[in-house]
């Protein structure tokens, strides 16, 4: 899912939402209250703004426009094709009469094919009275012609169902390969570059296009007449593509001035205003979770928080059983841009109040490896949101989550049961120190308490609480949020292609997914056929397939809800590893069944023992002299408790990695 400029809105009066068939008006918003109207029957209602929020958060409501109202009024069957094409667009870049003419194309095609013609040919005589009906229905002022019909079809079908295709002059704007220039212009282009790169020549020196000139008349005597296509403008693009800014200035103005320029770091300015920047990273909890709906082991908790700079406030965060996980510092993300549901569980216990959210212009991440940092550039650019990377042991990039983390860690943790001082804090999941086993949903309230009632209303330095600092900046202004609110959610999921089999699709040995649509999918694209699959790890009784034709993800249950219901991939691991250690090495849904319960039944065994093991590790390098340039590594004593010890012993359960799925995460 992608989202344009225009996607954003904020609630305010004179917004039009949709809550099914019925389109409604914000009439004003006083406080917590919202007035609506409906604009078929002019009915007045008012509503708690805590239940608009959570309506939209949950997809039961969805931004309208004029266009919406009308088709209310006036039964416009062709709106919902204009919305799937809309999406597809890029209308950051495309002029109202742009969108409209594509619009207008689309209209005619899927009218057309809705009716059986599949091949738009002129030399039907049926088609042009079908048009003369379709152009009645849709009151379009303009005559259409078939064969006008007919080449839009030809594009748009070539580019394999895309609607940018039928864009006018979009070859020629750099869509499906298509570049501005001639290909010889082009080549020899690329060959006066090559050969300064090989000279070492300055790439920007004068009469740079009189080369490229020169080398087509001698090289390319047919094609003289394309030197009219070359300019300077045309050639210093190239340039800056070929070489880049900062080689461009290491060659003209030497090495010592490009490092000064464009050196790796610069202090970052500071957000002087709500939901300019977000920081996030994580911190561990040392506490071992067990959800109390299922029963089953959830982790060790690593709690990855989300912070807004100006009023230094929990946006949002997320618990996951990995520290140092793009995929949860995603979520944490999405948390923190949607309203919360303040009916959800997890609030029950809050009492102050959860107004802080919105999509911010920056989000601050912890350094990562690269493979973590092209994950989460893919997402921001979905949510479109600029990404940007925390300088290695400078904690004051992010100072304002480091700030919280050192808070949780001094005043919400020893608040939890369990907890017995102060100790190292591990950041592997192998090296540290645990305090107690907890229920997962118990923590979530209680840390959800703490960051909302306490350290939300705690004054700072300059006297103001953070709620204070976030009312007093968005006095004037509502946070921003995406209208696709499902698709936002689906960037919170992982990616993975899968071959489609006959019978089912398969994510993981023993999870299987089935819906009549992959089916269709394998009837059109072969029985070879892949897919993109979004799934999220912390629920595994679904996922999402990607529909190549309709540009969505459609929703796809489990064919076993017995056994993936409240099942995550984290348990699901554990659960095979327990067969495994049984002998068992593609156990069947029963056998999965069976130990679940058996994981279940341990948990519960183990869960309120107060038994405390000490674990030492010794890694011993030999008798090796002391010296500067190397570091002995010391005993460190591990302490755990016994559900987590032996957890960590199933874990260690050598597992045969050619499994098929396992290589999912």
């Amino acid at each position: 899912m992608h989202f344009s400029a225009n996607e954003d809105f904020c609630l305010r009066p004179e917004l039009l939402m949709r809550a099914g068939p019925t389109v409604f008006r914000i009439v004003s918003i006083i406080g917590e209250t919202v007035m609506l109207e409906r604009t078929d029957t002019l009915e007045k209602r008012v509503a708690p703004l805590s239940l608009i929020l959570n309506d939209y958060r949950q997809g039961k409501l969805l931004v309208s426009s004029q266009e919406d109202m009308a088709s209310v009024i006036n039964g416009d069957a062709f709106h919902e094709d204009d919305m799937k094409i809309t999406t597809c667009l890029p209308l950051e870049t495309l002029s109202q009469p742009q969108i409209k003419y594509v619009l207008r194309v689309m209209r005619y095609i899927n009218a057309l094919r809705r009716l059986g013609h599949v091949k738009l040919s002129p030399r039907d005589p049926i088609l042009q009275m079908e048009l003369n009906r379709i152009q009645k229905k849709i009151d379009d002022p303009q005559p259409v012609k078939a064969a006008w019909v007919y080449s839009n079809w030809l594009k748009y079908t070539k580019a394999d169902c895309d609607p940018r295709a039928v864009i006018p002059g979009y070859d020629r704007r750099g869509g499906r390969n298509g570049k501005r220039l001639h290909p010889v212009i082009q080549s020899v282009i690329d060959s006066v570059l090559e050969e300064r790169v090989a000279k070492k020549a300055e790439p920007a020196d004068q009469g740079r296009e009189k080369d490229v000139e020169s080398k087509l008349s001698i090289e390319h005597q047919n094609h003289i007449n394309l030197i009219g296509q070359i300019s300077r403008s045309t050639v210093d693009r190239r340039i800056q593509e070929k070489f880049g800014a900062y080689e461009i200035c290491k060659r003209i103005r030497g090495k010592e001035v490009a490092d000064r320029l464009y050196r790796e770091w610069y202090h970052r300015d500071r957000a002087e205003f709500p939901l300019e920047v977000y920081e996030t990273d994580d911190t561990d909890s040392c506490v071992f979770m067990i959800d109390e709906v299922s029963g089953l082991p959830a982790g060790r908790g690593y709690i990855t928080g989300v912070v807004d700079q100006h009023c230094d406030v929990l946006t949002g965060w997320d618990l996951s059983h990995e520290p140092r996980s793009s995929w949860s510092a995603i979520s944490a993300v999405v948390d923190a841009i949607l309203p919360k549901d303040s009916n959800h569980p997890i609030f029950t216990q809050t009492r102050s109040g959860c107004e802080f959210y919105g999509r911010p212009s920056i989000v601050v991440f912890d350094n990562a490896l690269q493979n973590h940092s092209s994950q989460i550039e893919l997402a921001a650019s979905s949510m479109r949101i600029i990404p940007a990377w925390a300088k290695p042991k400078t904690p004051t990039e992010k100072s304002c989550i480091e700030g919280m983390n050192g808070r949780i860690k001094s005043e919400f943790l020893p608040a939890l049961p369990g907890f017995r001082g102060d100790k190292h804090q591990r950041e592997g999941l192998k090296h540290g120190m645990a305090s107690s086993n907890m229920g997962l949903l118990g923590f979530q309230q209680m840390f959800a308490k703490w960051a909302m009632d306490d350290a939300a209303n705690t004054p700072r330095d300059d006297g103001l609480t953070p709620r204070q600092r976030w009312q007093l900046g968005m006095r004037l202004s509502r946070p921003r949020l995406p209208r696709d609110v499902n698709g936002l959610k689906i960037e919170a999921c992982l990616h993975v292609t899968l071959r489609l089999r006959p019978e089912h699709i398969r994510l993981a040995e023993g999870l299987n997914y089935w819906h009549p649509f992959v089916q269709v999918i394998r009837k059109k694209h072969g029985h070879n056929a892949e897919a993109l699959i979004r799934y999220n790890p912390k629920n595994l009784f679904e996922i999402f397939v990607f529909d190549p034709e309709g540009k969505r993800y459609v929703l796809v249950h489990s064919t076993n809800p017995e056994y993936t219901k409240g099942l995550s991939l984290y348990q699901h691991k554990l659960i095979k590893q327990m067969a495994s250690e049984a002998g068992l090495k593609n156990p069947t849904i029963q056998q999965l069944l069976f130990y679940r319960e058996e994981l279940r039944y341990l948990t519960n065994q183990l869960r309120y023992s107060k038994k405390m093991k000490e674990r030492k590790q010794a890694m011993r390098v030999g008798e090796v002299p002391k010296s500067k340039d190397i570091t002995i590594k010391t005993e460190s004593t591990i302490v755990v408790t016994e559900l987590e010890d032996t957890i960590m012993s199933i874990q260690e359960v050598e597992m045969d990695m050619s499994e098929e799925g396992w290589g999912v995460v």
